[in-house]
């Protein structure tokens, strides 16, 4: 068995390549391989990578200006959305609190609710003890108003305690886990471009529940 001589480098080179120069004729800064299958030879070229030009890169940053134009408005609009939503969800946690506290303590809660300045605040009953120091206030987020509808006329007799300011709105939480008679019915959350979420109370008086129509729980 005799062992095959080694191919010159212009055998390896195959005939097509050959035809326009062979390796002479290759360019500064390309890698060329081969590798040979019986007769046949493949020539691999390894061409340098070409970079994006000023013109490009201008053109997909116009590109990406015109898309977050038209997705602006759509994009404000959902965290808009998200407020309101988030605002709602933090008063009703705030509800379930003072029942809880009320329950637990034995204590009367209010809910007071401040529509002008846009502030809402739990604390003990006044005229169960004096300062609170578990009262919790919250202001609300920007461009809220909160207000309240279906509030029951309170006669003298059932008014309980000392209110804190008896022209503030409030919701009131018995040790019993009922919501007082005197609570409004329909708390409502609004953003100023008209979008609303209404808190209401359920049917059994047991809590507050959120819709996105004031018709929903009658």
């Amino acid at each position: 068995m005799t062992k095959e001589a080694p191919m010159t480098n212009d055998q390896v080179w195959s005939p097509a390549f050959r035809r326009f120069g062979g390796p002479d004729r290759l360019k500064p800064g390309l890698r060329t391989g081969s590798f040979g299958i019986g007769h046949w030879s493949l020539v691999i070229g390894h061409f340098p990578r070409r970079a994006f030009t000023l013109v490009e890169l201008i053109l997909v940053m116009a590109l990406l200006a015109i898309v977050m134009a038209v997705s602006a408005p759509a994009l404000s609009k959902f965290f808009r959305g998200r407020t309101l939503d988030s605002e709602a969800r933090c008063f009703m946690s705030l509800t379930r609190y003072g029942q809880s506290r009320a329950v637990s303590e034995g204590v009367p809660m209010v809910l007071l609710i401040d529509t002008k300045r846009g502030t809402y605040r739990l604390q003990q009953d006044p005229g169960y003890g004096e300062a609170d120091s578990k009262a919790v206030n919250l202001t609300l987020g920007k461009d809220l108003q909160i207000s309240v509808e279906d509030v029951p006329f309170a006669p003298t007799h059932m008014m309980q305690g000392r209110q804190a300011d008896p022209n503030v709105p409030q919701l009131r939480f018995q040790p019993d886990g009922f919501i007082g008679p005197t609570s409004p019915q329909t708390v409502v959350i609004r953003e100023k471009t008209g979008e609303t979420l209404y808190i209401t109370q359920s049917r059994n008086r047991l809590n507050y529940e959120i819709h996105t129509s004031s018709s929903q729980n009658r």
